[in-house]
């Protein structure tokens, strides 16, 4: 019989994994729908180009409106295999509440440049609060002053981080949980 219909072996086998043992109305009927699933998939990546933030239940509103009888299934199913999605929405960027959009941005060159102050909090057994002050330079990640006590205000800030270090003050920028002061603050608290 192959050699009648000139097929070789392997072709039969082939055909025959593709399409098992359907009769020959049922291949045509596949491959009707091999060849709409491919127009379709072309729809589906046009609407996807002209439409980004679409997922696949619109574009299936969409295909009806054009007049398509279509299967929500099967629309999700090529849109899959497509490869097509919503792309997620960009969370938005936390800045720092200061107005100073250089400072924002500004990153410690040299030594001293830019000083970062940080406040922890922890308890004691007995559930006694205690508040350590951090002081930092940026650029070498030194700890330049480190105050640990029980109560902690702008006046023990500024005597803790005087008394650490008498002869050093930033040139430019204290940073205090993302928030940015001038190295003229500095100056203002040390008279």
């Amino acid at each position: 019989m192959l050699r009648h219909l000139e097929v070789s072996e392997a072709t039969l086998h082939r055909w025959r994994n593709q399409y098992g043992r359907m009769k020959a109305e049922g291949a045509r009927h596949l491959r009707e729908l091999e060849r709409e699933n491919g127009r379709l998939r072309l729809r589906l990546r046009q609407i996807a180009r002209e439409h980004t933030r679409w997922g696949y239940r619109r574009a299936t509103v969409q295909l009806r409106c054009e007049g398509l009888e279509v299967n929500r299934k099967r629309v999700q199913r090529l849109w899959r295999q497509e490869g097509l999605r919503v792309p997620r929405k960009a969370r938005k960027r936390r800045r720092g509440t200061s107005t100073d959009t250089e400072g924002a941005r500004r990153r410690a060159q040299r030594p001293g440049e830019i000083w970062a102050i940080d406040f922890q909090f922890d308890a004691t057994n007995d559930g006694r609060q205690l508040k350590s002050l951090n002081i930092i330079d940026e650029h070498t990640r030194q700890a330049l002053a480190t105050e640990v006590s029980r109560s902690c205000d702008a006046d023990g800030l500024t005597r803790a981080s005087i008394a650490s270090r008498p002869n050093m003050a930033p040139q430019h920028f204290l940073r205090m949980d993302n928030v940015w002061a001038p190295a003229e603050y500095w100056a203002i608290c040390a008279v």
